[in-house]
């Protein structure tokens, strides 16, 4: 944008696509950034998964006997898991969301900690960071981030330049961003330079 004296950047980030459009969509792109995902899995100790389609893809390809514990909100990722047999499973307890059939679980996780966070993201912007649809929900994740260790995200790229009503975190908290290959160069080197590591996932 030209402006008296010089040049601002234009800000072309978006609202995000409603969750009940998106999660039937990119298929093929979550389910690359799945597998990519699977190599950030620890060989044994504990990690939270989100609930997120993405994630889900992520469930569905965990090796049983791993010797990992999961903790989630997710009642469609605890019930694969625990009727499979892949790991044991802590399903935090709260308010189901009929949307995404996730719990608002915040208070459930005071006492819960774990090594590897693995969420999807409802949309991430490098000036807005990652947001999410509500503010109970960004609070929600907030503290899930705060009980974790290494953070490891799962956005496909339909995601990126977008963002939604509360934010959850600054890009320089993720320590991980598996993505696909329709992330921008330019976005890529941007996280990059925030001391994120960025996996392109190739589907």
């Amino acid at each position: 944008l030209r402006v008296h004296g010089g040049a601002i950047n234009k800000d072309e980030s978006q609202p995000r696509t409603p969750y009940k459009q998106s999660r039937s969509q990119h298929f093929a792109e979550k389910t690359a950034i799945a597998l990519a995902a699977l190599h950030y899995l620890p060989e044994s100790g504990t990690i939270f998964i989100g609930g997120g389609t993405t994630t889900y893809q992520l469930a569905l390809r965990i090796p049983p006997g791993r010797g990992i514990a999961v903790t989630t909100n997710s009642l469609d990722i605890g019930a694969h898991l625990a009727s499979t047999g892949t790991a044991p499973v802590d399903l935090v307890g709260g308010t189901v969301r009929p949307d995404s059939l996730q719990t608002n679980c915040e208070e459930s996780l005071d006492t819960l900690f774990w090594d590897v966070t693995f969420m999807g993201l409802a949309a991430i912007d490098i000036n807005r960071g990652i947001t999410t649809d509500n503010r109970a929900t960004a609070k929600q994740e907030q503290t899930v981030l705060k009980h974790g260790g290494k953070f490891v995200a799962l956005c496909d790229s339909s995601k990126i330049g977008r963002f939604a009503y509360a934010q959850v975190a600054k890009i320089n908290l993720i320590d991980v961003l598996v993505t696909d290959t329709g992330a921008a160069p330019e976005f890529i080197r941007q996280m990059e330079s925030e001391g994120v590591e960025v996996v392109v996932a190739e589907w």
